[in-house]
């Protein structure tokens, strides 16, 4: 097989790919490994030799508070099912940031922020959610507010 260079696969897969997705003016790309969920040559997955992709553990027993890191490896650039290797922060928000920080600095520089704000995001999609409960008036509250006379 004849390896090709990121630029040529990006400019054949840019128009025709089935994770490209159109919002109005904006594209978008729904594939593995895109931090940004945009679809350029930058954060793209596909064509890239090297990336990173940040999920939601899956919950087997309940809701979960892990996100798995994958990196693409260079190692075994041309086998898709081996050319991953993942890990899980299981660590509190700051110690997790710090782990992801040093591991996307080694594979990707540039995707250092995108890589933390995606990994801020879902640590917040995990947090419970706040709900307001509204406090309703009883009739009987008003009814003897108005009947004791004030002094």
């Amino acid at each position: 097989m004849a390896l090709h260079s990121p630029q040529l696969v990006w400019h054949v897969l840019r128009q025709h790919n089935c994770f490209a997705v159109r919002r109005g003016d904006t594209r978008f790309s729904r594939e593995k490994f895109n931090l940004r969920n945009e679809d350029t040559y930058k954060s793209s997955g596909l064509v890239r030799k090297s990336a990173v992709d940040l999920q939601l553990a899956p919950a087997t027993t309940g809701p979960t508070d892990h996100v798995v890191v994958s990196i693409k490896t260079k190692k075994s650039l041309y086998r898709p099912s081996k050319n991953n290797a993942s890990f899980t922060l299981k660590k509190g928000f700051r110690k997790g940031a710090r782990a992801l920080k040093k591991s996307v600095e080694q594979v990707r520089p540039d995707l250092v922020g995108d890589a933390l704000s995606r990994y801020s995001r879902l640590r917040r999609s995990m947090l419970p959610k706040k709900t307001i409960v509204k406090k309703r008036r009883s009739k009987n509250t008003t009814a003897a507010t108005a009947a004791t006379p004030s002094k």
